[in-house]
């Protein structure tokens, strides 16, 4: 999010932002060196005496009487240091982020020319030989004296030079440095001068103290510090492990960085390390430092936090979409503006009620938050388990080899039968009229196939309308949920169906990337088909890519990892009208840009080396190759009026053109494609389908295309909106349900379209059609049934996504999905 038009003006207003918000920790730690000061000038004289007097052990010991009758430790004296100290991190936080941002370079300021280079703002002519010298650094040590001069009035020698060696040590540290972080550096100093003048030469008191006003008894003390230690830590396992924790163990898989392996518990550990640094480091100190009449607002505002965060990710922060390795949701999650007054009303009302508590009983608010903190460990090592036992179990991924070298192959026959499937996950059977009318290249390389428009799927995911895919009409959920005791067994069984069949017709059989709801725990991939002659399975990821690939895209997806983690915790835990603003299209607030393509691409790219690891046989015979690929799944912008893949897209002036001429005879009505979701999901599917068009058009190529039957479909479809008159009155949308399907047999050769109604359950029948006539199901060995079952004509499908609770979200439909009159909605408390 771009706030302002020039970085200078941006390092002027963090500065000012940084230096406002860590002003009172500087007049904490004056006072706190102030009062040191005069403690030790009031035991001055005593302690010389001591001294001078007292030599080894005895001076020791009588020093450390003196002190202790005094109320005074040795390690008080570090307090003279604070305000020196308290500059450390701040200054190698800017030197590690303004010395090599980019934005800097090339931007020109005032009367710097470049901020991303020191400043050379004197050029000198010595004995014909230019030399430049950078006045900034010169200007800041300058401020930083007289700065150090005012603030050091009254103060002893060794204390004066303290301050101005550090200010020379700056100078040389920052000669040459970026003239952005020299700049940002001399405005902190500014600030620092102005505080001086104002709290020295005005004689304004640092830190204002009522003598009269009664100490805070030992055991409320106590009782604060607890209450912000329990705080902090649960804020630190909240936003750094549990959040982070809870997405990788979902599928930890999707979020490994291949090619060049890197677990994604890493992330979650270093998440873990900035959120301690944040809840238990910072707003430690600013605690420690706090005057004592302010000090309990700390574990109050903690505490606040604490649970109004808990009340927005349990309330607010439920099926928010899908998410890609590096936190970036396909689809930016939107607030309608009666969900975000909701959403304040119920904070407000949350924080009211942590008030109360914490005023009537701060005890139980201490134990409630310990047990809450014990609850946060255990459930973040449960899940940080779990994630860990999916990855070792699937060791294939650790090999890099495997994933830029030693690629995997399958055959293809020049005069044997070959069967291919291939699963476009999400895929939308609507937009292929209009992708081929945009694109006649794509439409041409599609000769053979027949479109069914009026194709359903029994389900709106992967686990509810995938299994009758790849297993045929005994797959189908309402099936599966009927045996909820051996429901995982069923849909292992569904993914085991094709090649079982295949294989035992004597084909040889490869399977890659099987769908994720495949049990892989104990066996990994090769071992899940184990007993299954001839058949072989490959985990691509969409990660296959050459050795330099692999090394960008680590780099890539390690620093966007890196970022993203902790921040898409806070994401969440913010109120829903802060979630736009932070979230920053996916970027989190980051100078960099994310790229929004990236899993798309390796999708597609994965798909183009896919194809190409077929070896052609000129035998006769006969193969089985089944192919997942979520290139459609993968939503992105791409660049008009090509769809190219670009590092940065800007398609302002060019969407209304293109969508103005977006037509396709005899296809339903489109809505318009400017809305930015539709457009990007229209730009995955286009993506997807050209790349399976150049795939079709190797196959001929290779001589392979007329002795293939090739079935391209999709395990549902989504509901973009993109199609009026599939949105129901309800506030849905039956293109969910509505999934790609396309079929090519042997020797066909021109592009059809079929109003015939089908499913994507039909796969298997289509598949097998002349080649298996009774196929078996793996699980039990029993006839299988891959036709559709006999009904009154009426259909039902689910968009729920877990199995015993399917007809709580019930639809019914006949004849034409695509007309919403046949539907009808039979929902269920």
């Amino acid at each position: 999010m771009k706030i302002f038009s020039n970085p200078g003006i941006a390092i002027i207003f963090v500065s000012l932002l940084v230096q406002t918000l860590v002003l009172p920790l500087y007049k904490r730690a004056d006072a706190l060196q102030e009062a040191d000061r005069k403690k030790q000038q009031e035991m001055k004289r005593w302690v010389d005496h001591i001294k001078k007097t007292f030599k080894k052990d005895e001076r020791f010991m009588m020093l450390s009487e003196y002190y202790r009758q005094n109320d005074y430790e040795p390690v008080m004296a570090l307090r003279g240091s604070l305000p020196l100290l308290l500059q450390v991190p701040f200054f190698i936080a800017a030197y590690h982020y303004l010395s090599s941002l980019e934005l800097l370079k090339g931007t020109s300021f005032l009367m710097i020319k470049d901020l991303g280079s020191p400043d050379a703002l004197l050029t000198l002519n010595l004995a014909g030989t230019s030399v430049s010298i950078n006045l900034l650094p010169i200007l800041m040590t300058a401020i930083n004296l007289v700065s150090g001069a005012i603030y050091t009035r009254g103060f002893s020698l060794k204390e004066k030079l303290q301050l101005y060696i550090t200010a020379l040590v700056f100078l040389v540290l920052l000669y040459t440095s970026p003239a952005g972080l020299v700049f940002y550096w001399t405005l902190n100093n500014l600030f620092s001068l102005i505080k001086n003048i104002v709290m020295k030469l005005l004689r304004l008191p640092a830190v204002t103290e009522d003598k009269e006003e009664k100490k805070e008894s030992r055991e409320k003390r106590r009782l604060q510090n607890a209450l912000f230690l329990t705080a902090a830590l649960s804020l630190t396992f909240l936003c750094g492990m549990w959040i982070p924790g809870a997405a990788v163990s979902d599928s930890p898989l999707e979020f490994l960085i291949r090619g060049h392996f890197v677990d994604p518990l890493l992330f979650v550990f270093e998440s873990f390390a900035i959120a301690g640094g944040i809840f238990l480091l910072w707003f430690g100190l600013f605690y420690l430092l706090a005057d004592d009449r302010k000090k309990h607002l700390f574990p109050a505002a903690m505490t606040i936090m604490l649970f109004c965060g808990l009340v927005q990710m349990f309330l607010f922060s439920r099926r928010l979409g899908n998410m890609s390795n590096i936190m970036v949701y396909d689809f930016e999650p939107q607030s309608s503006v009666r969900i975000c007054l909701l959403n304040l009303a119920v904070l407000i009302t949350a924080a009211a009620v942590t008030i109360f508590l914490l005023h009537r009983f701060p005890v139980f608010v201490q134990r409630a938050m310990g047990i809450l903190l014990v609850g946060m460990i255990a459930i973040s090592a449960f899940n940080l388990v779990k994630a860990e036992k999916t990855i070792n179990a699937n060791d294939y991924v650790k090999d890099d080899a495997a994933y830029t070298e030693a690629y995997p192959s399958y055959t293809l026959s020049k005069n044997g039968r070959n069967v291919i499937v291939i699963m476009l996950d999400r895929a939308l059977g609507g937009y292929v009229p209009y992708i081929m009318e945009e694109f006649p290249e794509i439409k041409k390389a599609f000769d053979g196939f027949t479109y069914y428009p009026n194709t359903y799927s029994y389900g709106a995911c992967t686990l509810t309308g995938g299994p009758a895919l790849y297993g045929g009409y005994d797959f189908n959920p309402f099936v599966l949920e009927e045996d909820m005791e051996h429901l995982q067994e069923k849909l292992d069984a569904s993914i085991r169906f094709l090649p079982y069949n295949f294989s035992k017709a004597g084909f040889d059989c490869n399977v890659f990337d099987p769908p994720d709801y495949a049990d892989l725990s104990g066996t990994g991939l090769q071992g899940f088909f184990e007993g299954i002659e001839n058949t072989h399975a490959y985990d691509t990821g969409g990660v296959f890519k050459s050795p330099e690939q692999a090394l960008e895209d680590y780099e890539y997806l390690h620093k966007w990892s890196e970022h993203n983690y902790i921040r898409h915790s806070i994401y969440l835990l913010v109120p829903n009208v802060l979630r736009s603003i932070l979230y920053d299209n996916g970027n989190y607030l980051s100078q960099d840009r994310v790229r929004q393509d990236q899993t798309l691409s390796d999708e597609v790219r994965s798909m183009e080396l896919v194809s190409g690891m077929a070896e052609i046989s000129e035998g006769n015979e006969d193969n089985l190759f089944v192919y997942t690929n979520l290139a459609a799944h993968s939503y992105a912008e791409l660049q008009l009026p090509g769809f190219t893949f670009e590092d940065d897209v800007d398609n302002s002036g060019l969407i209304d053109e293109w969508n103005s001429s977006l037509t396709a005879d005899g296809a339903m009505p489109i809505d318009d494609m400017t809305d930015k979701d539709r457009f990007k999901s229209y730009c995955a599917n286009v993506a997807a389908l050209r790349e399976v068009g150049k795939w079709m058009d190797r196959l001929r190529e290779q001589g392979v295309y007329d002795n293939t039957r090739i079935i391209l479909t999709a395990d549902h479809g989504f509901y973009v909106f993109a199609f009026p008159q599939m949105i129901y009155e309800g506030g849905t949308s039956f293109e969910q349900f509505n999934p790609l399907f396309m079929v090519k047999d042997f020797g066909a050769d021109t592009f059809e379209t079929s109003e015939r109604l089908m499913s994507n359950a039909d796969t298997c029948a289509i598949a097998m059609e002349g080649i298996i006539e009774k196929p078996v199901n793996p699980l039990n060995g029993q006839s299988a049934r891959i036709t559709p079952p006999e009904t009154d004509g009426v259909i039902q499908v689910s968009d729920d996504r877990e199995y015993g609770e399917l007809k709580k979200r019930l639809y019914e439909f006949h004849d034409d999905v695509r007309d919403p009159e046949n539907w009808t909605v039979e929902f269920s408390d």
